[in-house]
C-alpha cells in the first residue's frame, strides 16, 4: 500500500508517478473530495506533464463514481482552475499537477468554493478518509461535460489593465515547457508585444530539469537571451504558472519581495 502520509504536504498532494501517485490513489483521493467536502459541481484541469491525462482520467472517475458532477477545463495554468471555479460557480476544483517538480513527480492542487484555497485540515480530512479506506459510491453517478476557457480567461486578465496604456514593446517570455503560452501568445497580439520564446513547446518530460525559474541554475538562458536582445524586461514561469519571475532589460534577476511590494 501506498504512503498516503508522505505525498499529502501542507497545500496540496505530490509524489513520484507511478511509485507514489497512480491512477488508483487519485480516483480514491477523487472520492475523498467527494466525501469531505461534498461538493455538487467541480471543475477539474491538468498540467502538461506526460502522465497528467491518465490521472485526470482516474480523478474524474473518482469524482462522478461519488455522484458529482464535473466541467473537463482540459490543460491550464493552475491560476486558471481559480479562475474558473470563481467566475463559473462551481463549488470547487482540482488540477493534476506537480507544480514546478521535475517530469518523474505529479499530483494534485485544490480549491473550494469562489476559488478559495483548501485549508490544512481540509487535506488531512482526505487523507484520513483515504487512510481508512472508506468508499463513495454513489447511487447516481455524476455527470461530465468540458468546457473551453480560454477566451473567458483573457477577458478577465484584461481587465486589470489599461490596454491604450501598454505600448508595443518587446520580451523575452520563457514558459520552461508549460501550459503558459496559450494564454501569452494570444495576450501579445492583444496588446501588440514582440515576444522572443525560450522553452515555448509543451513538454511534460521537462528535458531542460525542474521548471522552476526560482533556482539559480535555471535564470541563465533567460539572462542570456534579454541580453542578446535588448527587450524592456524578461518573464520566466514554473511548469503550472503558479510562479512568475521577472529580469530587468539589461538581464538582472528581480527578487520577488519587490514585485510583492510593488504590486501592495
Amino acid at each position: 500500500m501506498m504512503d498516503f502520509i508522505k505525498i499529502f504536504k501542507a497545500y496540496d498532494v505530490r509524489g513520484i508517478f507511478p511509485d507514489e501517485i497512480d491512477s488508483l490513489v487519485v480516483n480514491k483521493i477523487g472520492q475523498a473530495y467527494a466525501a469531505t467536502l461534498k461538493p455538487k459541481i467541480v471543475a477539474v484541469g491538468q498540467d502538461v506533464r506526460a502522465h497528467g491525462a491518465e490521472l485526470k482520467k482516474a480523478l474524474i472517475a473518482g469524482l462522478l463514481d461519488s455522484g458529482v458532477n464535473v466541467v473537463d477545463i482540459g490543460v491550464i495554468t493552475t491560476d486558471q482552475l481559480y479562475f474558473s471555479v470563481g467566475d463559473y460557480g462551481y463549488d470547487g476544483g482540482i488540477s493534476v499537477t506537480a507544480s514546478h517538480n521535475p517530469g518523474q513527480y505529479n499530483g494534485l492542487k485544490f480549491c473550494l468554493e469562489a476559488g478559495a484555497p483548501i485549508s490544512s485540515a481540509g487535506l488531512e480530512a482526505m487523507r484520513d478518509w483515504v487512510i481508512n479506506d472508506n468508499s463513495s459510491i454513489s447511487s447516481e453517478p455524476g455527470k461530465l461535460c468540458e468546457r473551453n476557457i480560454l477566451d473567458d480567461y483573457i477577458q478577465h486578465v484584461l481587465k486589470y489593465v489599461d490596454k491604450d496604456a501598454i505600448k508595443p514593446q518587446k520580451l523575452v517570455v520563457n514558459a520552461n515547457f508549460g501550459a503558459v503560452g496559450r494564454v501569452v501568445d494570444r495576450l501579445a497580439e492583444i496588446l501588440n508585444l514582440e515576444l522572443e520564446k525560450l522553452n515555448w513547446q509543451e513538454d511534460g518530460t521537462f528535458p531542460k530539469g525542474p521548471p522552476n525559474p526560482l533556482l539559480p541554475e535555471n535564470r541563465d538562458e533567460t539572462i542570456a537571451l534579454v541580453q542578446k536582445t535588448e527587450p524592456s524586461f524578461g518573464v520566466a514561469w514554473d511548469a503550472d504558472a503558479d510562479r512568475v519571475f521577472f529580469f530587468t532589460g539589461s538581464g538582472i534577476f528581480v527578487p520577488s519581495a519587490y514585485i510583492i511590494a510593488l504590486l501592495a
